[in-house]
């Protein structure tokens, strides 16, 4: 069982179970581009929430432009699964608003 698995990660204002954020993460580490300071953000905010998920909670993660990029980039594939949280929309839409 993933350590505190029944509490909230929030993200930009979006609520993700320690599960789905987790998971958020491993997509986020996956993340490739030909950007340093691009591939920095996604190291930096795959560990932001990875260190939220292992504490149970914590401050809620406020992203840079670049983790901005990165999420929506990260997001927006994610959203071509069927069976993805309901929380992958939430932010989705939040960061694709102008």
């Amino acid at each position: 069982m993933i350590k505190g698995a029944h509490h909230t990660v929030v993200i930009e204002g979006t609520d993700w179970s320690s599960v789905d954020a987790a998971e958020l993460a491993r997509h986020v580490r996956r993340y490739v581009a030909d950007d340093r300071p691009e591939m920095r953000a996604a190291t930096r905010l795959a560990e932001t929430i990875e260190e939220r998920v292992e504490a149970g909670g914590g401050e809620a993660i406020v992203l840079t432009a670049e983790q901005k990029h990165v999420a929506y980039a990260v997001l927006n594939e994610w959203r071509r699964f069927l069976a993805s949280p309901d929380a992958v929309d939430s932010l989705y839409r939040l960061l694709a608003a102008p």
